[in-house]
């Protein structure tokens, strides 16, 4: 039945286009494009209003995951059968919801799925990009004189410290789109795609040691750092690109490592 009603579909169509001027025909594809292109922004600028929406929809549905797993009275069959039905429930929207975010205050509320389904966490920025111990935190995320321009810029990262040659591994699994040198800013440097529309930066290094296209692994050594660009000393500067928009890096550091704590000590 369905079939039948797309061929006669599209046999109106092709009968109404064939009996149009060129003209008309212009008009009617123009006006079917500002049509398209007005729900198309429609949709996105209830992005923030969805966003909310969701982000209380996903705490309610985490408050049941928390509680349900601290209930020992419960029968151990029908406890994951009911949180086999929360996960379910946030799975469906968890994608777009991903992808909509601007600040990792949104991902919060995910806790409590978070420790359910970790490998999430595999594909988005949540994890330091060097060893601990290897640097210490130079410059935040923000505001700040500038050591070269000697004026107050935009910092739109965050600079870790350490000696040349320490290894920097990537934050989130995804593929390179540009590895390579820029003499007066980044130096030699990297910049991975990741899913839900994170991307990250990592410059200033001494090697490079993947290509563009590769396709990366979290915890994958991809260079060390270096002095490179536009640098007044051994660092890793380190962004964090979200839908385009840069955003603090900050709160993605122990991410992973948080949650793989509570999955420990559940």
């Amino acid at each position: 039945m369905k079939d039948i009603y797309i061929k006669k579909t599209l046999s109106f169509l092709r009968t109404f286009f064939k009996d149009l001027s060129s003209s008309q025909a212009l008009a009617i594809g123009f006006f079917i494009i500002i049509i398209c292109f007005t729900l198309f922004n429609k949709k996105f600028s209830d992005s923030p209003k969805w966003l909310m929406e969701q982000k209380s929809e996903f705490e309610k549905l985490s408050y049941q995951l928390s509680k349900s797993s601290k209930d020992s009275l419960i029968d151990s069959l029908f406890l994951a059968r009911e949180q086999k039905i929360i996960i379910k429930k946030i799975n469906k929207n968890i994608g777009v919801y991903l992808y909509k975010l601007n600040s990792y205050s949104y991902i919060n509320v995910l806790e409590p799925y978070l420790i359910f389904v970790p490998a999430v966490l595999d594909d988005i920025p949540s994890i330091v990009p060097l060893e601990k111990g290897d640097y210490q935190l130079s410059s935040n995320f923000g505001t700040r004189f500038h050591p070269i321009d000697k004026k107050y810029k935009k910092h739109y990262g965050i600079d870790l410290a350490g000696p040349v040659g320490k290894e920097i591994y990537a934050s989130a699994n995804g593929f390179i789109i540009e590895a390579k040198l820029d003499k007066n800013g980044y130096g030699h440097h990297v910049i991975i795609q990741h899913r839900f529309g994170f991307q990250t930066l990592y410059a200033h290094m001494d090697k490079i040691l993947v290509s563009r296209g590769d396709r990366i692994k979290q915890n994958q050594l991809i260079g060390t750092i270096g002095n490179t660009g536009a640098s007044t000393g051994s660092h890793l500067h380190y962004e964090i690109i979200k839908n385009k928009e840069k955003i603090d890096p900050k709160a993605s550091f122990n991410l992973k490592r948080d949650i793989f704590e509570k999955i420990i000590n559940l």
